[in-house]
Order: C-alpha cells, then structure tokens, then sequence
C-alpha cells in the first residue's frame, strides 16, 4: 500500500450500525468468465436489523439483472448456526464448525463457482452443487451489503469484520482488498491493491495496527 496508509487486522462494520447505511461499492464489477474464485477472512459479530428467521447477510455479494442471478459470497445466519455459501442460482453450503454458533469466530472461506457448478470449503468442511448459472453481474460487488436486484434500494447487511477478501475471474487478480485506515484523517476503509483505491465509510471501525 501507499505510505500514506497504515494496514490493520480487520475493518468492521459495527452492532448498532444503521440499516440503511454503512455499506460501500468496490467499484469493481465481474465480467462473467469462469472461474470465480472468493477468498475472504470475516467474524459475524451480531445480526443484522432487521433480521428474522434465515435472513442472508452478504460481507461480498454483487447486483444481477432478475432475482437470483447474484453470484456471490453469502453469509446466513439464524438463531442456532451461521452457514456461508457460493452461488448463482444454485448454493453450495457449509456450516463451519459443524453449524455450530460462530458469533465472534474468525472464518476463512474459499468458494469457486464455475459455468456448471459451485465448490466451497473453510479448510475443514467441504461442499458443492451443480447448476446453469443465469445472467451473470451488471453492478459492482459491495462491501458489508447488497443492492437489491433491479432498484437501488440496499438490503442483506452483514455486521461483523472482514479481515481480507480476494477476487479471481479466471486466475486473474481482480480484487485484493486490505484493511487499513488513511493516516492523514484516520478514515477507516480497505485498500484495494489490484486498482489501487481507497474504500472508506464513516460508519466503519478498524482493528488494530500491523
């Protein structure tokens, strides 16, 4: 990163954060090749308001053109277990630690979806599913949330940290995200290395200095 930020274990988005506000776009948008690899670290640290019954949470997710169509990184969590899958259409599923509760757990993730088929592990538990993916992105992947398909409306929060995330279109780098601040204002954010950008919101915490 540039000199002018410092990077940091995590960047947060906090219990008590707004419903409708505390999320940022990445700017960045897939292109639909195959694969689409997600690598991310996060920590659910509470439910997001509202949510009832199986609410999905997305720390990564992307906008598509019809309901359904989002491929994505999705994090669901009820009252007894949190699950994380990778989708279009289809989901392949894990419950990390056995479905066990993973409030205030770290959690790496790595999912692939690929033209016909999902896979994703958490370097215990394993898991895929097959499927024709529909239309594939037309908006940018968000950070800590979701825009809802064909409205500007934000929706899905996630409350919890986010500790890296890296995306791959087809072996190729299009996101690696750093968590840090902007040293001159302590703006807390992400550093993306592969656009070299700052993605920053007001509402955000970071951890602590590495």
């Amino acid at each position: 990163m540039p000199v002018e930020y410092q990077a940091v274990e995590y960047t947060e988005r906090p219990v008590g954060t707004s419903y409708v506000s505390g999320y940022a776009s990445t700017g960045v948008m897939l292109s639909g090749a195959f694969p689409v690899t997600v690598k991310i670290g996060f920590m659910p640290t509470g439910k997001s308001a509202p949510s009832t019954g199986n609410n999905y949470q997305y720390p990564i997710a992307c906008k598509s053109t019809t309901s359904g169509n989002t491929v994505g990184l999705c994090i669901n969590i009820t009252n007894t277990l949190i699950d994380a899958s990778i989708f279009s259409g289809t989901s392949a599923t894990i419950s990390p630690m056995n479905g066990a509760e993973m409030l205030n757990t770290k959690i790496p993730i790595v999912g692939t979806l690929n033209s016909d088929g999902a896979y994703i592990t958490d370097g215990i538990h394993e898991a895929t599913a097959l499927f024709t993916p529909r239309t594939i992105n037309v908006d940018y992947l968000w950070l800590f949330g979701v825009k809802k398909y064909n409205t500007n409306q934000i929706a899905n929060e996630f409350i919890g940290r986010i500790y890296y995330i890296e995306v791959l279109e087809n072996g190729v780098e299009v996101l690696n995200l750093v968590p840090c601040y902007r040293i001159a204002d302590s703006a807390p954010g992400f550093y993306d290395l592969v656009n070299n950008s700052f993605i920053s919101n007001a509402l955000w915490v970071v951890g602590n200095a590495v």
